[in-house]
């Protein structure tokens, strides 16, 4: 009973460093989190921005809570809909012509990661995927999409294709579950349940 109690706090900074509402070096006692009166001051111009933060405003000018709704609801949906639609060409992969496939596939894959942008903005959605429990996927997901296009445009061969197709389908539920509590641990488990039997 006292564990369950001692584990509760530390599982708890778990689930907010997963869904990217505070940073692993937050708890470390490193960075302290900005007062409210901070918070307010900066939100209402009051105090002034790094160099770093007007790079960022005038490359990405503040969206209304509309426009960036519908950036996301665009964006996620075209998203969705072509990796929907490279089933179609599915066949054709099967049958050692995965081109078709393979574009639809992962450029519906970069619209759908690039949709999140709309809602939490560009530098967040860099700095969530680059923190430290979760960078690595990133780039393999990342990285997965490029040889994929790379395989697709340039290598022309349709075995290494395949391959790219499905290591990126791994990185993206890997990456993925990094943003659900316990999610790569409850599939690690899953997969060694199903390896013993």
């Amino acid at each position: 009973r006292v564990e369950a109690t001692a584990s509760r706090p530390a599982m708890l900074r778990d689930i907010r460093i997963n869904l990217g509402i505070e940073r692993p070096e937050d708890n470390a006692g490193l960075q302290r989190a900005p007062s409210a009166s901070a918070r307010l001051r900066q939100a209402l111009g009051m105090q002034e921005k790094t160099e770093l933060q007007e790079l960022q405003e005038s490359l990405c000018p503040a969206l209304t809570y509309e426009q960036r709704l519908y950036g996301f609801a665009f964006c996620f949906t075209a998203g969705i809909l072509l990796s929907l639609t490279s089933m179609f060409s599915f066949t054709k992969l099967v049958l050692g012509h995965p081109r078709d496939f393979a574009i639809k596939y992962t450029i519906g894959n970069v619209l759908a990661l690039c949709s999140t942008g709309f809602l939490i903005g560009p530098a967040r959605q860099v700095r969530n995927m680059s923190a430290g429990h979760r960078w690595v996927a990133a780039l393999l997901y990342l990285g997965a999409m490029a040889l994929t296009l790379f395989s697709v445009f340039y290598l022309e061969n349709a075995f290494l294709t395949l391959l790219c197709i499905i290591a990126q389908f791994c990185a993206m539920v890997w990456y993925v579950l990094s943003y659900i509590p316990f999610g790569r641990r409850m599939l690690q488990r899953c997969c060694a349940s199903a390896l013993e039997t």
